[in-house]
């Protein structure tokens, strides 16, 4: 079974806990990923074509949307703060990147892991 806890310091100070990468997560991220996707059908045939288009800002839009779901725990001088949009938006953008840093090893550590158990 994949668990994992990943735990980065902001530059803040604040410590950032987040849980593992689990099907809400994957549903959110994959959510905001296809927002605006469409598959082409040919007009003649129905048949779907197999190219699909991902609009280039979907990227940082799906990034942004799992971050509350997968932030269990945000400490400032030993105490826990919420997670807001606000407090996302006033970090500074090398603490943002780290947060999508972390996102990215839990997803691809829970692909590694159900890569091994299939």
């Amino acid at each position: 079974m994949y668990t994992s806890l990943v735990q980065i310091t902001l530059s803040s100070k604040e410590v950032v806990t987040f849980g593992p990468w689990k099907r809400k997560a994957a549903k959110v991220f994959a959510h905001a990923l296809k927002q605006g996707v469409v598959f082409r059908r040919h007009i003649d045939t129905g048949d779907m074509e197999t190219t699909e288009e991902i609009p280039v800002n979907n990227f940082s839009l799906a990034y942004e949307a799992v971050l509350p779901v997968l932030i269990e725990r945000i400490d400032r001088n030993g105490e826990s703060v919420p997670f807001t949009e606000v407090w996302r938006d006033d970090l500074e953008p090398r603490d943002y990147d780290a947060l999508e840093a972390a996102v990215y090893q839990l997803k691809e550590a829970a692909k590694a892991s159900a890569d091994k158990s299939a």
